[in-house]
């Protein structure tokens, strides 16, 4: 078990460790698309791939949100139900 919440705690302290260069190459990684899909908007211009590319970006947006969230948050919940000693064995 102490072996278990051990091996939890060294992913979390890396987790914790890489999380921010996760989340700047996300965010270099949207202006780079951003910034090409302008540039490609702008040569070619029609009104329906404009509104495509505010929907692509809307969808962007809330995928790096969701990655965000979505797995950090369930690992550390249950970091802290191991570390609380709620797990209980029958």
């Amino acid at each position: 078990m102490n072996e278990t919440i051990k091996m939890i705690s060294a992913i979390e302290s890396q987790m914790n460790k890489h999380w921010s260069t996760v989340l700047d190459s996300l965010k270099e990684l949207n202006e780079s698309i951003s910034a090409n899909l302008d540039s490609l908007l702008t040569g070619i211009n029609p009104k329906g791939l404009r509104e495509t590319s505010k929907s692509l970006k809307e969808i962007m947006d809330t995928m790096n949100k969701s990655v965000q969230t979505m797995s950090l948050e369930k690992v550390m919940s249950e970091l802290k139900v191991l570390k609380s000693g709620g797990v209980t064995y029958v």
